[in-house]
């Protein structure tokens, strides 16, 4: 278990659980399912586990923070926060500061 405030990477997580499968025997419960069906751990892009849908022409996922985000290419913005499509400000316009200009 971490903390909220612990600056923990997915190296981190991925090492203690490496750590605590190889430490698994059957006295402890939750070793006996990992056992039992020959379970174990692999790291996977967020992105890529939740079919995060990223137009890869005007933007890339990333998952750094631990949510999978769109993130725009420069030139390229977001109407919305939450959007996950990027836009650009169309023919004789320019993307400044996050504002479209003439």
């Amino acid at each position: 278990m971490f903390s909220l405030p612990t600056n923990v990477t997915s190296t981190d997580v991925y090492n203690s659980i490496q750590m605590s499968l190889s430490n698994c025997s059957r006295t402890y419960s939750h070793c006996t399912i990992k056992l039992q069906h020959h379970l174990s751990y692999h790291a996977e892009s967020l992105c890529l586990a939740q079919n995060t849908k990223c137009d890869s022409q005007y933007s890339v996922c990333t998952d750094t923070s631990g949510t999978p985000y769109c993130q725009c290419h420069p030139g390229y913005f977001k109407k919305n926060p939450g959007d996950m499509t990027c836009r650009d400000c169309g023919d004789g316009r320019k993307l400044v500061n996050g504002s479209c200009f003439e």
